[in-house]
């Protein structure tokens, strides 16, 4: 049950942040180059999927593991994932930064929109890998018997 809870967390999170980040500073409509949203999934894909591929092996474990204190801290590495590497990996993509003016420089919509669709493949792929990863244990465990 943990484990489950540790995605609903991250659901609210990532669009939580989201919405924050389009409601604060909004999204340029007239940007100055020619942004492609398949290119930004791609780049957020590379950057967060290895660690989100690395969590959901451990999640494969810690979901046939009998200790219930292992899948609590799989739960919390889980949501510990999208605060301290997802969120800010977006933020940084977005560079959301003021320059020496405070002026910043607003993504356009395909940008944000491709940033936080690489964040949610990563996550899917992390929720992937864990039920295809439970699911094959299980059967070859019904196997050996």
């Amino acid at each position: 049950m943990a484990p489950t809870a540790g995605y609903v967390i991250v659901q609210i999170i990532l669009v939580g942040y989201w919405v924050y980040v389009i409601s604060k500073y909004g999204v340029d409509p007239t940007p100055d180059e020619n942004p492609y949203a398949l290119g930004n999934v791609i780049v957020m894909v590379v950057l967060t999927g290895l660690p989100a591929a690395v969590l959901g092996v451990f999640d494969i474990a810690a979901q046939l593991s009998r200790y219930s204190l292992l899948r609590v801290l799989d739960a919390a590495l889980i949501v510990l994932f999208a605060l301290l590497w997802i969120v800010p990996v977006t933020s940084f993509m977005l560079f959301l930064e003021p320059d020496i003016f405070g002026n910043i420089d607003v993504p356009s919509l395909p940008t944000a929109l491709g940033l936080f669709l690489g964040g949610e493949f990563s996550l899917a792929l992390l929720l992937i890998l864990s039920v295809a990863g439970r699911v094959v244990a299980r059967r070859q465990a019904l196997r050996d018997r």
